[in-house]
């Protein structure tokens, strides 16, 4: 690494500037390198603690490298770039393009970048002094510029009032940010719109006009992200409290109903339990001793929460799909459809599940479709083109066709794709729970698996059947759990199954 020495009391020149950055880099290279695999290092010698610091610094430099890279991007759309007659970078016609190319960021990221430097370059001299500092965060920046000027823009002010409030509430909030977190500066501005809109005569209808279109500005949107779906919404306070209430009230019952809701994987008795939090920031549960000992009272950490009510939510919206809750159309009950292939189920290529909303339907993994398949009914559809008699044979190929569809789907003991009523009484009364080692989940929140998976001429009865949740449910397909039966017992007694963990692959 190279030495640059740091810039003294005077002006810093350009030259200077230039070193520190390229020194910057050279140390941040350095502590990258340190902690990859050809490093050297050993993580296992740093103390918690020690690591713990290195890891707030670099967040603190990091942040203050953004604003430092912030401030110099809002120099250069502002000097180059349309309008200026001058390429930004030499090369670009376009600020985002630039940040795009040059510095790998998306084409949101970009255009946040410019937004912020552009609202600290014409608005906000203080908050970028104070960015730059080291006093706030840039989460702080944000939630800050955005925030006032999204209440300044809805006032009927002049533009040199705007500017005058700007300053004010800028006042008002930095101590705020400076001593508080970026959720206390959040619910400031909160508070400043509530006195702005106050501030607003309204009469007549105009009084209303904020409520109505609040209305119109409610949407839903269902986003995927990685393995997963993004649902964001912006509701009205009424339906949102209403929402949450009932998703809330729905996660507590299957933390009261379900103790290893967390899947601890150590023994709980070996500290004492948390105390329950009153205002609803953790769930009251039980949780059970996997290593032989008893029950003991726990709770649902803070940092559980929002899994939580997310599991509780997709079980609740099943559960209205599933009893028809949903009401009906042209006399179908709705339901949740995957397309497959059983040709291409056998080699891998998986499955399509509809998606409201969206022409395109969602690939999911062969594993996922089975475990799906095990709890829900199959509609056989002839997709061969139907052809005459075989010359060579003489067969009639629809028959052939329609023979091995009934074989598949409608042979003697597999008249029934899904476990009916009485079965799943039967299941309830045997399994009693989910039968995963440890879970307790009510036979209500289970699936009924197929042991022999359905289409590799697995049976509907009761030896072929278990319960499972949905999480295990999961481990079984994605993850590799196996079921087998218990030796020395019949499939019509509590205890007849017992799962392995897959076994590591050489």
């Amino acid at each position: 690494m190279s030495s640059t020495t740091p810039p003294g009391a005077g002006p810093v020149t350009v030259p200077q500037l230039r070193a520190a950055v390229a020194q910057i880099g050279e140390l941040v290279g350095f502590v990258a390198g340190a902690l990859g695999e050809r490093g050297g290092l050993d993580l296992g010698a740093v103390p918690p603690d020690v690591a713990a610091g290195l890891a707030v610094a670099l967040l603190r430099g990091a942040d203050r490298g953004t604003a430092a890279a912030t401030v110099l991007a809002g120099h250069v759309t502002a000097t180059t770039g349309p309008g200026t007659g001058t390429l930004v970078g030499g090369r670009y016609a376009s600020p985002r393009r630039w940040l795009e190319v040059e510095a790998g960021l998306s084409p949101s990221s970009a255009k946040a970048v410019l937004a912020r430097a552009r609202d600290l370059r014409e608005h906000s001299a203080p908050v970028r002094q104070e960015w730059l500092s080291g006093g706030i965060s840039g989460d702080q920046v944000r939630e800050l510029t955005s925030g006032v000027g999204g209440v300044l823009a809805a006032l009927p002010t002049t533009r040199e009032e705007k500017q005058r409030l700007r300053a004010d509430a800028v006042d008002v909030l930095l101590p705020v940010a400076r001593q508080g977190t970026t959720a206390d500066v959040k619910r400031a501005v909160a508070r400043l719109r509530l006195l702005a809109e106050s501030a607003v005569p309204r009469d007549g209808e105009k009084a209303d006009q904020a409520a109505v279109e609040a209305y119109d500005d409610q949407s839903l949107t269902c986003v995927r992200v990685g393995h997963l779906f993004r649902l964001e919404a912006y509701l009205l306070p009424e339906p949102a409290a209403a929402a949450m209430t009932v998703i809330d009230q729905y996660a507590r019952r299957i933390a009261d109903r379900d103790p290893d809701v967390r899947h601890d994987t150590g023994c709980p008795l070996a500290a004492p339990p948390a105390p329950f939090d009153p205002d609803g920031a953790s769930f009251p549960t039980r949780r059970w001793c996997t290593c032989g000992g008893s029950a003991a009272a726990g709770v649902v950490a803070k940092d559980d929460r929002p899994h939580l009510l997310a599991v509780a939510f997709g079980e609740l919206m099943t559960t209205h799909l599933d009893d028809g809750r949903a009401g009906s159309h042209h006399g179908i009950a709705p339901h949740a459809t995957i397309q497959v292939a059983l040709d291409e189920l056998r080699a891998g290529l998986g499955a399509e599940l509809t998606m409201p909303g969206s022409d395109d339907p969602l690939l999911i993994s062969p594993a996922a479709a089975r475990r799906i398949m095990c709890d829900a009914s199959i509609t056989p559809v002839v997709v061969e083109r139907l052809l005459r008699l075989e010359a060579a044979t003489g067969t009639d190929h629809l028959a052939q066709l329609l023979r091995s569809t009934a074989i598949t789907v409608l042979f003697v003991g597999r008249t029934q794709r899904t476990a009916t009523p009485a079965q799943r009484r039967a299941l309830q009364a045997r399994d009693r729970h989910c039968i995963f080692p440890g879970c307790r989940a009510h036979p209500r929140r289970c699936h009924a698996h197929h042991i022999t998976e359905w289409e590799n001429s697995g049976s509907t009865d009761l030896d072929n059947l278990c319960l499972l949740c949905p999480r295990h449910h999961r481990s079984v397909h994605e993850g590799g759990w196996t079921i087998t039966r218990t030796p020395g017992t019949s499939p019509y007694e509590t205890g007849c199954w017992t799962l392995a963990p897959p076994r590591t692959q050489p």
